[in-house]
């Protein structure tokens, strides 16, 4: 009976000892077998060791160039990434692991840098979309493949080691960069470049007669055109639908009040809205009011503007109210008189509401554009001064006018431009000073306070032109450029 219990003593007894651990184990010795690259700058190049044990904890391996050591970056069992250290100098590799140090056969050779690119300057220092620009600088190469304006990549036209050429990029104004990676090194230019951002685009001409001073807004996608003058003085009273997907115009119903020029049109909800002006016809300023309705292509006649007859006007659209001021009349024997009061009217319920008055002085023919809560008054001209470059904003909640901060772009003295808001920015141009027809474009962005100049218009400078908003794209054209009336029409993309 006593053989089972001594059986059951040794089995136990030999597991036990099977489990002892072993306080002095065998560890395979580290090898190095391979390095790559086998050439490269001094604190620049990347050198992949490889071989056999090496340690996974990087400070454990000790790598040196020649008498320099090197940083291991990461380190696995087969292989070590380090960095070739600044006082590098042409020679073998070593590496320490475990108290084992193995050193290679082959020998690193440590390049002399390639110089550093520099940008001494660019011209043009300014530019549209597309526009040819000279970099020259030094140590420009072949290897040189990206260039950048404001973080956007540029086409590379031809390149020297002293001289890039680039076209301007969809971009905004900013820096350039130019970049070498195979060498590891850009370069950025000290001063800006500024780029006039947005493209114009001719379209298909109107298909009406060529005019001036014509009334115009959008609605739904559509925009719509009519009335004005051609030939100096003969008044139009067709009016035409514009639809941006096909680039075609079709004609609807014709104006049912008077022929007229210098009318005030805006849109309000899904109506379109035109009124005063002076018509040659009747021989006077006028002070009616209409509306028209896309839907049922109709004209109605609303109630009469409270302010009296004028030509000139200003005119925006806030919420479901419109706004019209200013202008100046003609009180005959070659007297006028100018404006600067301020009405708003209620489509619901077609009625106007005196504002207070405008807060410069009264003119005729200035600029107007609303943005987000605020509407805003540009330039203009008035019998005193003439063409005047001040510039207002009306806050529609507390009916109150303020002079901005800031003056009209450039200090630019213009009248009989055109004015429009794109997503948040306000966007002016064109119009004449005496004899000189303009044909820049500025736009303002009211959260910056700040005027920058965008591409200019690529038709003749002209005043008394149609414009119209739709989807993020300003459509404009028609109006006289001095020689007579125009009827090309463009489209404005401010990249926004």
């Amino acid at each position: 009976m006593a053989c089972p219990y001594l059986m059951c003593l040794i089995i136990a007894c030999s597991k036990k000892e099977d489990d002892a651990v072993d306080d002095n184990p065998i560890t395979e010795e580290m090898t190095f077998t391979s390095f790559s690259p086998t050439s490269g700058e001094a604190g620049v190049t990347t050198v992949t060791l490889t071989g056999t044990n090496f340690s996974t904890t990087p400070s454990e391996n000790s790598v040196k160039f020649g008498m320099a050591t090197a940083t291991v970056t990461d380190a696995k069992a087969n292989e070590l990434q380090v960095t070739v250290p600044e006082t590098a100098e042409t020679g073998t590799i070593s590496v320490t692991t475990n108290g084992t140090k193995v050193t290679s056969t082959d020998t690193f050779t440590v390049e002399d840098p390639e110089p550093q690119m520099t940008i001494t300057g660019f011209d043009p220092m300014e530019g549209e979309w597309g526009t040819e620009i000279t970099i020259s600088g030094t140590n420009f190469r072949e290897t040189v493949d990206v260039v950048t304006v404001n973080a956007r990549d540029a086409e590379i036209v031809s390149r020297t080691s002293t001289e890039i050429v680039i076209k301007i990029p969809d971009a905004r104004t900013g820096s350039i960069i130019v970049y070498d990676d195979a060498n590891n090194q850009h370069v950025e230019s000290e001063n800006d470049l500024t780029v006039f951002h947005g493209r114009w685009t001719q379209l298909e001409d109107f298909e009406g007669i060529a005019r001036v001073n014509a009334s115009t807004f959008s609605i739904n996608g559509k925009g719509y055109v009519g009335l004005g003058v051609t030939n100096g003085v003969e008044e139009i009273k067709d009016f035409w639908e514009y639809d941006p997907e096909s680039d075609h115009w079709v004609e609807k119903a014709q104006f049912d009040g008077l022929g007229r020029h210098y009318p005030i049109s805006i849109a309000i909800a899904d109506k379109g809205y035109v009124g005063l002006g002076n018509s040659f016809d009747f021989g006077s300023d006028l002070d009616d009011f209409w509306e028209y309705d896309p839907s049922s292509d109709e004209w109605t006649e609303r109630k009469s503007f409270d302010g009296g007859k004028r030509k000139g006007a200003i005119a925006f659209s806030f919420g479901d109210n419109g706004y019209v001021g200013t202008g100046f009349r003609d009180l005959g024997g070659g007297e006028y008189e100018y404006l600067k009061d301020f009405w708003e009217y209620s489509p619901d319920n077609n009625i106007w509401n005196k504002k207070t008055d405008f807060g410069g002085t009264a003119r005729e023919n200035a600029l107007a554009f609303s943005v987000g809560s605020m509407g805003y008054t540009a330039m203009g001209y008035d019998e005193e001064n003439g063409s005047l470059s001040d510039f207002w904003e009306y806050d529609y909640e507390n009916d109150t006018w303020s002079k901005a901060n800031i003056s009209a772009p450039n200090d630019l003295y213009r009248y009989s431009g055109v004015a429009f808001s794109i997503e948040g920015k306000g966007y002016i141009g064109l119009g004449k000073d005496g004899n000189n027809y303009f044909v820049d474009f500025w736009e303002y962005f009211p959260v910056d306070n700040e005027w920058v100049r965008v591409a200019d218009f690529k038709g003749d400078g002209r005043t008394g032109a149609a414009v119209f908003v739709i989807d993020g794209k300003a459509y404009l054209g028609l109006g006289s450029s001095g020689e007579g009336e125009l009827k090309d029409f463009w489209v404005f993309d401010p990249g926004n």
